[in-house]
C-alpha cells in the first residue's frame, strides 16, 4: 500500500472512531506535537485532547455524523500531507443540549517513525443549523 492509499483508508476510518465515541482510538492519530484552532481557540496537544475527551465524558456522543468529500495534497517528498473536508453532526451535550453543525476542517500530515499523524488541525464552523433539519 503507498503512502496515499494508506492516508486515505485512515481517513475513512477515522471518522468511524470519534462516531462511536472511541477517542482514544481517535486521538492516537494526533502528534504530540499538534497544534490545533478550533472555532476560535488556538490548542496544543494536552489541551486538544481535553477538549476532544471532555466532548464525550458524561454521556456526551455524536448523533449523526456525515463527512463532505476529502481533497487530499501530498507533499513532495510524499510524506506530509494536507487534507480538507466539510462534515456536519448533531451532537448531544452531556447536559442534554443538542447542536446540528457544519464545520470545515484542514489537517496537516507527517509520516513519522512509519506512521501518519496529524500535527495541524483548523476547524471552522461553517452553519449551525436548526435541530429538526439533520438530513
Amino acid at each position: 500500500m503507498d503512502n496515499e492509499d494508506e492516508l486515505r483508508a485512515i481517513m475513512r476510518n477515522l471518522p468511524e472512531f470519534y462516531r462511536t465515541g472511541d477517542i482514544s482510538g481517535y486521538l492516537n492519530h494526533y502528534a504530540p506535537d499538534l497544534q490545533a484552532f478550533y472555532s476560535g481557540t488556538f490548542m496544543g496537544f494536552e489541551e486538544a485532547c481535553k477538549f476532544i475527551r471532555e466532548l464525550f465524558e458524561s454521556g456526551g456522543k455524536s448523533l449523526n455524523f456525515e463527512m463532505g468529500e476529502m481533497k487530499i495534497q501530498f507533499g513532495e517528498n510524499g510524506i506530509s500531507a494536507v487534507i480538507s473536508y466539510t462534515w456536519r453532526e448533531l451532537f448531544l451535550f452531556k447536559d442534554g443540549k443538542q447542536t446540528d453543525t457544519e464545520y470545515y476542517e484542514t489537517n496537516v500530515w507527517f509520516r513519522r517513525k512509519s506512521e501518519w499523524k496529524i500535527v495541524n488541525v483548523h476547524l471552522s464552523t461553517l452553519r449551525d443549523y436548526p435541530i429538526s433539519t439533520f438530513r
